[in-house]
């Protein structure tokens, strides 16, 4: 494992200390496998999905190049290995400590025995010399990128012509939670040293009962799976880029990649908010223009889960 520790600027240390601290999701080696079905971990199954509308992807591939761009503890390189065998991935992250348990997650799971995967901390915006990928996978990063679009002008450089890249940003209009309480934090001057964190969850606990910000929190995160790192990383974190459709498809089309669709294609189908003559009316409208009316009429969507072609 390379360690380019030295070539990260300030923003990319303190994020990479960050996780270092709270290495997200630590959990068991072998936790998430039985999710690891979900057809988009698999680039054939992505092909099948995307291939009758877009020809350039009926293409063939000798062998598949994967990498997953921000890799954490392994737990989406687990799900590549386990859902393309026999491929190549490389595994990114700028977190040290995240990359020793996601090395220790693979080879638990027997991923390693599957393909050939190989770690690497580092910037995945600093890739250089690589031959193309055929897939690439962004989970949770680009939220955290301090310039969002030189992120996708990286995946447009890495990506194969003909590569798919599979990315997940939370969506700001659902996290109205987690952006109240980030200020109140910031007001306190609540971060992840000096107690803070146990002090940031005791004010959200202490809220009088009846107060919609304690009755939220309880509802998503106040149960056995909610870590001290998810909490971190969901209140605490020290680079938080918010996102809305308008700005991520902004950012898309500064860059030649094809908006392929989104993973769960149903929450974008408007005929589940409008009916008659003002579904009708919304019909005629654009593919984007509808899923911006959805977002605006769902406050509840809180991420985008999408995929992007380098036709």
């Amino acid at each position: 494992m390379s360690n380019y520790l030295d070539d990260f600027d300030d923003v990319t240390k303190l994020v990479s200390s960050f996780y270092d601290q709270f290495p997200y999701y630590r959990g068991g080696y072998g936790d998430f496998l039985s999710d690891s079905c979900q057809w988009y971990w698999s680039l054939e199954k992505v092909h099948e999905v995307y291939s009758s509308v877009f020809p350039s992807l009926k293409r063939k591939f000798e062998s598949i190049r994967i990498l997953d761009a921000g890799c954490g503890t392994g737990i989406t390189t687990n799900y590549l290995a386990h859902q393309n065998p026999g491929s190549e991935i490389l595994a990114v992250d700028i977190s040290g400590e995240s990359i020793a348990i996601a090395t220790n997650r693979l080879s638990s799971s027997r991923g390693k025995e599957l393909c050939r995967v190989r770690f690497e901390q580092i910037d995945f915006m600093k890739i250089k010399n690589q031959e193309p990928f055929n897939y690439i996978n962004s989970y949770g990063v680009f939220n955290h990128l301090k310039d969002p679009l030189e992120g996708f002008f990286a995946l447009e450089s890495l990506l194969h012509k003909g590569g798919i890249a599979h990315v997940f940003i939370p969506a700001d209009s659902g996290r109205w939670l987690i952006r109240r309480a980030k200020e109140v934090f910031a007001m306190l001057e609540l971060d992840c040293n000096n107690n803070g964190l146990y002090l940031a969850k005791q004010l959200l606990e202490d809220l009088p009962k009846g107060n919609k910000l304690r009755a939220k929190f309880e509802e998503n995160f106040n149960h056995s799976f909610f870590s001290e790192e998810m909490f971190a990383d969901m209140f605490l974190h020290p680079l938080e880029t918010d996102f809305n459709l308008e700005r991520l498809f902004c950012l898309i089309k500064q860059t030649s990649l094809t908006f392929l669709g989104f993973s769960n294609s149903g929450l974008w189908d408007i005929s589940r908010l409008l009916k008659g003559d003002l579904l009708e009316r919304a019909k005629q409208m654009s593919k984007e223009k509808r899923w911006r009316i959805i977002e605006k009429l769902d406050s509840e969507i809180g991420f985008y889960d999408f995929f992007l072609l380098k036709e």
